[in-house]
């Protein structure tokens, strides 16, 4: 399986260490100085055989939830990082600081 993960084959730069460290743990070869993580085939497959056939993105108003997979074709935006609302209706502008 030949992912294409931030522009890099089965690999992303990922500058969390938090993120680094658990995905170590997981079994994924992890480069702590370049922030570099690197997906086995193996593990690719492990995870994406445990991903479930089907799920539902709920959303605040539950008429705009999406539901996912089961002969279900779903049509939706693919940008950059989605904005988020707070429970006060603040949105903000998502970025790797929210995280």
């Amino acid at each position: 399986m030949n992912l294409d993960l931030c522009g890099v084959p089965e690999s992303c730069l990922i500058p969390i260490p938090e993120v680094l460290d658990i995905l170590k743990k997981q079994g994924a070869e992890v480069e702590q100085l370049k922030q570099l993580v690197k997906f086995p085939p193996e593990l690719v497959d492990e995870y994406t055989a445990k991903a479930p056939d089907q799920f539902t993105l709920h959303a605040r108003n539950p008429e705009h939830s999406i539901r996912i997979g089961d002969n279900w074709i779903t049509y939706s935006m693919v940008s950059s990082m989605p904005n988020v609302s707070n429970l006060n209706d603040v949105r903000l502008v998502g970025n790797f600081n929210l995280a």
